[in-house]
This record gives C-alpha cells, structure tokens and sequence, in this order.
C-alpha cells in the first residue's frame, strides 16, 4: 500500500470505507482484472471523519 497518510486511525477508516467499494461492471472486460485504486482527500473530508 502507498500512502501519504500517517494517522493510523485515519488510514483505518480510509480502508475501511475503500472495502465497500464497487465498480461497476463492464461487459466488454476481460473476467480478471487489477489495478490501483486511487483516493485524493481533502481537508474538508478529514475534518469530518474525526
């Protein structure tokens, strides 16, 4: 995992709500597939998750 983050908690809560992910699907795709999935938080967000 790469992250920028260094509050243990936060980084938690960030995972958490990252697990209940889902993409939608797409026909066309090959059945297996992998990547990144990419958050960019801002402050705003921060503030209300404490």
């Amino acid at each position: 995992m790469e992250t920028t983050i260094r509050d243990k908690d936060m980084l938690r809560r960030y995972q958490k709500a990252s697990r209940g992910y889902k993409f939608q699907p797409e026909l066309t795709a090959p059945e297996i597939q992998c990547g990144k999935l990419t958050f960019t938080i801002q402050n705003s967000v921060n503030k209300r998750l404490k």
